[in-house]
């Protein structure tokens, strides 16, 4: 029995020329450029991803914050720890201390939650690139 594989598809891969001769594909591994391309490819998407998960790490961060500060609640890492006040006065200046205590902590929360958006606003353009 005889195998007639010229002019189907059947048979060996091979490319035909413009005169007529039939000669092989290469089925070896791509070239250097191709792999160093891949390489600058994959590189960029996992760059790309990257800076989405810190993103969204940031948009909880500042969900979280928002949220200590509408319920009036201080995180333990922003939290002064209390002057204890001596002296003859010591009940109306530990009411003041207590007081400006509380006021630099809610301040040192609204700066981080301004500190992270400024971040959002940076990851939001290295996405965009």
């Amino acid at each position: 029995m005889v195998n007639n594989t010229e002019g189907s598809s059947a048979g060996s891969k091979c490319r035909q020329s413009s005169n007529g001769d039939h000669t092989p594909l290469s089925t070896g591994s791509p070239s250097k450029l191709d792999s160093m391309i891949e390489a600058i490819l994959r590189k960029k998407v996992h760059e790309r991803q990257d800076i989405e998960k810190s993103h969204l790490s940031l948009l909880a961060k500042i969900k979280l914050l928002q949220k200590h500060l509408a319920d009036g609640m201080i995180p333990s890492g922003l939290r002064i720890h209390r002057v204890k006040a001596k002296g003859p006065d010591a009940e109306t200046l530990q009411v003041k201390f207590d007081e400006i205590i509380s006021e630099a902590q809610f301040k040192l929360l609204d700066a981080l939650a301004d500190s992270l958006r400024a971040n959002v606003k940076v990851h939001q353009e290295a996405i965009q690139e």
